[in-house]
């Protein structure tokens, strides 16, 4: 009758790096920040010099681009 924990593997989104993303999708690393700086790309700033993406963010991202196209 107490709480029961959730022991089911749950899914990590993976935090990709700036150069990492910018490598990804073929674009400059400064291409990135411009999207980070307007807003339009999320960030988790996990220090103050330790930006990163979320993949399912980055994707998110793409898809809406694709999609006004």
């Amino acid at each position: 009758m107490g709480t029961q924990l959730n022991t089911e593997p749950k899914s990590i989104d993976r935090l990709l790096s700036v150069p990492a993303l910018a490598k990804a999708w073929g674009v400059s690393p400064r291409t990135i920040w411009r999207k980070i700086e307007t807003g339009a790309l999320p960030v988790v700033r996990l220090t103050p010099h330790c930006t990163r993406v979320r993949e399912s963010v980055a994707a998110e991202h793409v898809a809406q681009l694709e999609s006004s196209r």
